[in-house]
């Protein structure tokens, strides 16, 4: 986990958190995967 950073936004009243995730791995080559296949063969 990258950060949490607390925003405001103007339209809104309640608390908001942004999430800051950092990425450790490259994506296999397998992902993303094609239109479809996730219908036919979820993980």
């Amino acid at each position: 986990l990258g950060q949490v950073k607390r925003i405001e936004l103007e339209q809104l009243s309640d608390e908001r958190y942004l999430v800051i995730i950092d990425k450790i791995y490259p994506t296999p080559e397998k992902y993303p995967r094609r239109p479809g296949v996730p219908e036919r063969r979820p993980i």
